[in-house]
């Protein structure tokens, strides 16, 4: 993946101008503008089983089945049927026909080596041996094939870098491979360049291929128009949350491209609502937009669609990398943020806001609340338990204060930031001080929490408690914890549906260690980390993920940090 000589793709500077509009509240536009091109139908790029109609493969969350469900031209969701297991770790992406031999084929990526395969379908839904595209691709945070965008005949691919949020053009070279990358600039005045965008898509209406992309600072969808030459039409197209009108509040999850699935000639989208978890179909107009059409199904959010996504758990600031919350012990009220910079260090503190006297736990959330922006949970010495809801303002401040309950004082450890049972929405799991009873709280998605589920006993006998999130690349939560016993670190795998497995060593000496936390994938190379801090001199500590449950080599991160209280 090393960058080429090739000379660079640039954004012309209108997009700079149009950028302004998506960020800026003066945005009202309810529909993106629309090109002087008829709409026409862009042919079979999802046709896996040559027969006409257009099929969707997903991967199921609870075992990593990748499904496959052909189409049948009306507006359902046929059955899907497994074509086998063992894809939890992989990010898939319908590419079209990228071996050119008439049958569309499947991009994947190995989360747990970050190699990219292409696997050339074989016409009956299926696929043959697949080819390696190359390695590296954990450093990617989204990616999308499906288009010729250089008019070479070869369909293209592009991404977006983790690290510096950079934009990057790899041409197909139609065997399935990649050439050598260029980097797609824009103009100065769009300022975070392409870091706002954390998941794209590729539409083809027949006309050229275009680049939908997501904003998950606004929300916002940006249509880029491929020029034929590698480059993009002078007029991007805004389009708002809900893929058609700003007056509609409905937001999603996952969003890809899905060919024409009703037969209409259009372009159509397939969705996970935000808030519902429902499997959606947006039926298409030709330009860009997609407009609800029909539920396809009621668990949506049992499956991951074909399309690449971000963890936004920790990215407090919006920039791509996760950062640390602190209260310091001398001045209580008190938050800063630590920045992280992507590869596994931190940028220079800066003030976050005020908390209110007389809290004794703060842990961070994820998007307890529904809106794509990460928490942040805050306890009281009454025992009651707030959240501070993310406010899209750069990790300073906080939206509103929701109250989650009373009564959590008889909690000695609460951690968050997670999907614990597979229903799309963030939970709570803590444990009980008087039992030693490890419960989840089910999130609801708008804040708060359900019935709690008693999911294991015996947990007084750890410290440490973290939920680390996607630790071994099988698609569910984890939990790591150090046993008072022996001070050795235990890895809880998550089964996806609410508990853990029985817990695996695989570490000692954890003497001295008083406080731990996750920080997802800190350095950057695509596994979720975690910090601890040294209790004797304060040396704070990365862990670096290895995708398996345990970690590599750590790296010392400073010292000082005893005058931390918390730490999240």
């Amino acid at each position: 993946m090393n960058q080429s000589s090739r000379p660079k793709r640039r954004v012309v500077e209108r997009i700079a101008a149009s950028a302004a509009m998506l960020f800026g509240a003066a945005l009202l536009a309810s529909q993106a503008a629309v090109p002087a091109h008829a709409a026409v139908s862009a042919g079979d790029h999802y046709d896996y089983n040559g027969d006409g109609f257009q099929d969707l493969y997903m991967v199921r969350k609870s075992d990593g089945h990748l499904l496959f469900s052909a189409g049948n031209g009306a507006e359902t969701l046929p059955a899907p049927v497994s074509r086998g297991s063992g894809w939890a770790h992989m990010d898939i992406a319908m590419a079209g026909d990228l071996t050119e031999d008439g049958t569309p084929d499947l991009l994947a990526r190995d989360a747990r080596t970050g190699d990219l395969y292409s696997y050339p379908g074989d016409g009956s839904g299926g696929f043959e041996t697949r080819i390696p595209v190359g390695g590296g691709w954990n450093t990617m945070v989204a990616f999308s094939a499906a288009g010729d965008f250089d008019g070479d005949g070869h369909l293209d691919l592009y991404a977006v870098r983790k690290s510096d949020g950079q934009l990057y053009f790899h041409p197909g070279r139609g065997d399935g491979t990649f050439g050598a990358r260029s980097l797609t600039e824009v103009d100065e005045d769009l300022g975070t360049g392409w870091a706002v965008f954390d998941g794209m898509t590729t539409v083809d209406h027949g006309y050229g291929p275009v680049l939908l992309l997501h904003s998950y600072s606004s929300g916002y969808y940006l249509s880029l128009h491929s020029d034929g030459e590698g480059g993009f039409d002078p007029y991007p197209s805004y389009t708002a949350g809900s893929l058609y009108s700003s007056d509609d509040p409905t937001r999603f999850s996952q969003v890809v491209a899905a060919g024409d699935r009703n037969e209409d000639g259009n372009q159509d989208f397939i969705a996970i609502g935000l808030q519902s978890g429902e499997l959606l179909l947006l039926e298409g107009d030709g330009y860009g937009n997609g407009r609800y059409k029909t539920r396809l199904a009621n668990n949506g959010n049992a499956y991951r669609l074909p399309a690449s996504a971000f963890d936004h758990t920790y990215d407090y600031d919006q920039d791509y990398t996760a950062d640390l919350y602190t209260v310091r012990t001398a001045t209580p009220t008190d938050l800063s943020l630590y920045p992280g910079t992507g590869t596994g260090f931190f940028g220079p503190r800066r003030d976050a806001g005020f908390l209110i006297d007389g809290m004794n736990l703060v842990e961070s959330a994820g998007d307890l609340n529904g809106d794509e922006i990460p928490d942040l949970l805050v306890r009281y010495t009454d025992g009651i338990l707030d959240l501070h809801t993310g406010n899209n303002a750069g990790g300073t401040g906080f939206g509103q204060i929701l109250n989650v309950g009373r009564g959590w004082n008889s909690m000695s450890a609460i951690v968050s930031g997670h999907d614990f049972n597979g229903d799309g929405k963030t939970d709570i799991v803590a444990r009980e001080k008087s039992t030693g009873y490890l419960w989840l709280y089910p999130g609801n998605g708008e804040g708060r929490v359900g019935t709690r589920v008693k999911i294991g006993t015996g947990w007084n006998a750890m410290r440490e408690i973290t939920s680390v999130g996607d630790l071994d690349h099988d698609g569910h939560a984890d939990v790591i914890a150090i046993r008072s016993s022996d001070n050795c670190m235990y890895f809880y795998g998550g089964r996806g549906n609410g508990t853990v497995k029985p817990g695996v060593k695989k570490s000692c000496n954890w003497v001295g260690y008083d406080q731990a936390a996750a920080v997802g994938d800190f350095n950057g190379d695509g596994h979720a980390d975690w910090i601890a801090r040294r209790k004797s001199d304060g040396a704070l500590y990365l862990y670096k993920g290895d995708g398996a449950g345990g970690y590599g080599t750590r790296t010392q991160n400073g010292t000082g940090w005893n005058s931390i209280k918390f730490i999240a």
